[in-house]
């Protein structure tokens, strides 16, 4: 297996990685990553822990360290993770083989996770309430989960801790918007947030979301390299910079979607260039997209005090360049007070073949009812009323 080093900076725990290419092919034309069963999927999606992110009234978040190499391939199968190596050209080249699941092969994530998983299946008479935040808060090694009181968390924090070490893993990098879960822990052991600073507001990153854990507000950063031309290159790789798995920047993304039907309309190659209308209305959208990064929107979306009734609405709509829908948390407290917060959203251009605006309508009211079943699904709560 091919392998190389990488050196970042600004990384206070691991400064430089090895990274391991299990897709480079022999000189049969075969790769280990081609003869590797991928395996399935068995935490839940991204999607549905973010949402419930959203739901508790004390959160934290915890990665675990180093978690690929806390777990031991079998020892008939670690000659297929041989690499060669030698600290000096003049010293004869050595064969190694690495004996823990290795990142960049076919199989390692499926590996990784299903160890966490039957730890945790494992463990779960010892430990059953830090066996099912577990069971609900992984993406891979973050951690994130939450409860509605300080001292509830503190015991699901420490249980947390001690569980994953049953199986060797640590847990590091803890975060929470409340201080009495951080003070007890060693300092190394809390996250430095050190990512991104807004001013004197420190910010981490959770799962790709930023999120201030003084103030307790979703914060969206949007940086795209300014291309005067577009093509069809150019305007994907804007897309795939904005991370929003919820879907709150659905109004500034259907615009950079409805632009690429544009440019399928008018049928030019990728990189031939563009008219003058077409490149204004990109660069306008490229001016205006950094005033995305100075939104902040609360991560609770329901009431911070004991609850009486929580509703959920959505609302869908189209036109004939797009359609969408959006769901909204209505939540009453004890004392009568409402809070009401986008969930989450989603939007699509309209196809390239022209439908009537009934159809359309359809769509978006589909797509309304598939976001319900999604939240439904994740946020795990009977709603008193739901309203389309």
């Amino acid at each position: 297996m091919p392998h190389h080093a990488v050196l970042k900076e600004t990384s206070f725990t691991t400064k430089l990685r090895v990274v391991f290419i299990g897709s480079e092919k022999n000189s049969n034309g075969v790769s280990l990553n081609d003869i590797l069963m991928i395996g399935p999927k068995v935490q839940d999606d991204l999607f549905d822990i973010v949402q419930r992110f959203r739901l508790h009234r004390i959160v934290m978040s915890a990665d675990v360290v180093k978690m690929y190499r806390q777990i031991l391939v079998h020892p008939g199968d670690r000659c297929l993770q041989r690499i060669l190596w030698r600290k000096t050209p003049d010293q004869p080249i050595t064969s190694y083989e690495l004996n823990t699941v290795t990142y960049e092969t076919a199989s390692a994530p499926f590996l990784a996770t299903k160890c966490l998983q039957q730890l945790i299946e494992d463990e779960a008479i010892n430990y059953p309430e830090a066996a099912k935040i577990a069971r609900d808060g992984f993406h891979v090694d973050d951690l994130i989960t939450g409860t509605d009181d300080v001292d509830t968390a503190l015991s699901l924090q420490q249980d947390s801790i001690e569980m994953l070490r049953k199986g060797g893993f640590t847990l590091r990098k803890w975060s929470s918007n409340h201080p009495a879960l951080l003070k007890h822990l060693p300092p190394e052991d809390v996250e430095r947030r050190f990512l991104l600073s807004f001013g004197k507001e420190d910010v981490i990153k959770t799962l790709g979301l930023l999120w201030n854990s003084t103030t307790d507000k979703l914060i969206f950063y949007v940086q795209i390299n300014q291309d005067t031309t577009p093509t069809k290159i150019s305007v994907l790789r804007a897309i795939a910079s904005i991370y929003d798995p919820l879907g709150i920047l659905s109004p500034v993304i259907i615009q950079f979607k409805m632009f690429m039907q544009q440019l399928w309309q008018i049928k030019i190659n990728r990189d031939d260039q563009r008219t003058t209308e077409l490149k204004e209305h990109w660069q306008s959208l490229q001016h205006n997209l950094p005033i995305v990064t100075g939104i902040q929107i609360d991560r609770l979306v329901i009431s911070k005090e004991k609850l009486r009734r929580i509703e959920l609405h959505g609302f869908s709509d189209a036109s004939e360049v797009a359609c969408g829908a959006c769901t909204y948390l209505r939540s009453t407290d004890v004392q009568g007070n409402i809070t009401t917060r986008l969930l989450c959203s989603k939007s699509r251009a309209a196809p390239l073949k022209r439908l009537p605006l009934p159809r359309l309508e359809l769509c978006a009211a589909m797509l309304l009812a598939d976001m319900y079943q999604a939240s439904s699904r994740a946020l795990k709560i009977s709603f008193n009323k739901t309203r389309f």
